[in-house]
């Protein structure tokens, strides 16, 4: 019997110990409209956490504050995801129309660690639409070769041709990658995607015309693309999200 407590003992102290703490990022103002008008999606496309529940104070292992106040978003495992889906303060998800004459912004700061080994791609925000495929992502790859020229640890853009998953995409470097604060921000209007970093447009008005039957949504976080080793965590920080 003595056994049995002092085990269960020990089992409790372990228990304790290996509990962490972590903040929401709703302890800082600054993320209170985006949380306002998002879900948590993790580890697929479920609902991890409602917008109430982003703005009272959720916070887990894969999606939590920094110590240096940015919102981080962790991953393991193939089409593994930690993302915040738009959606309208009501509750209701946003769907707008992809090709629109109405404008859509949105804008990130982001510092992307240096990913581990195993990780060759992370997205970081999307255009997506609501029945398929995304119209519009932003990643970042270890390496990638578009037109007979390799480029490794970068940021790309990719503009999908069709609404089919198997559809053309056209890659774009916008810029090598670094680990310090990087603005990017995306326009949607009339059918056309701009997106610009640190404020310089990198793609000028690429066509998303094939999504013209579609409504559209962003979404950001940390998307794990292809990884070749499964238990290995994609992480991205924002350091602030709007849409």
């Amino acid at each position: 019997m003595f056994i049995c407590k002092a085990t269960s003992y020990l089992c409790a102290l372990s228990l304790v110990a290996s509990t962490i703490a972590y903040t929401a990022p709703s302890t800082q103002s600054k993320f209170t409209d985006v949380l306002s008008q998002a879900k948590l999606q993790y580890p697929d496309s479920s609902t991890a956490a409602t917008s109430d529940d982003l703005l009272d104070g959720f916070a887990a292992s894969y999606f939590y504050l920094t110590d240096d106040l940015y919102m981080q978003f962790q991953v393991a495992g193939d089409s593994g995801r930690s993302e915040l889906r738009q959606m309208e303060t009501s509750g209701e998800q946003t769907a707008w129309d992809c090709t629109g004459s109405t404008t859509h912004v949105a804008t990130a700061t982001i510092a992307l660690p240096v990913q581990v080994s195993g990780i060759e791609e992370v997205t970081m925000m999307q255009i997506h639409d609501t029945l398929t495929s995304p119209a519009l992502r932003i990643s970042w790859v270890s390496s990638i070769t578009i037109n007979g020229v390799t480029s490794e640890d970068v940021i790309i853009s990719t503009v999908r041709q069709g609404l089919d998953t198997d559809s053309a995409t056209v890659k774009t470097v916008l810029q090598e990658h670094t680990t310090s604060r990087t603005e990017f921000g995306i326009t949607a209007k009339n059918g056309l995607v701009t997106v610009t970093v640190n404020g310089v447009t990198k793609l000028n008005k690429a066509s998303i015309s094939a999504y013209s039957d579609s409504t559209c949504y962003f979404k950001a976080g940390a998307y794990n693309n292809n990884p070749t080793v499964s238990s290995a965590v994609a992480r991205n920080k924002f350091f602030q999200l709007d849409w």
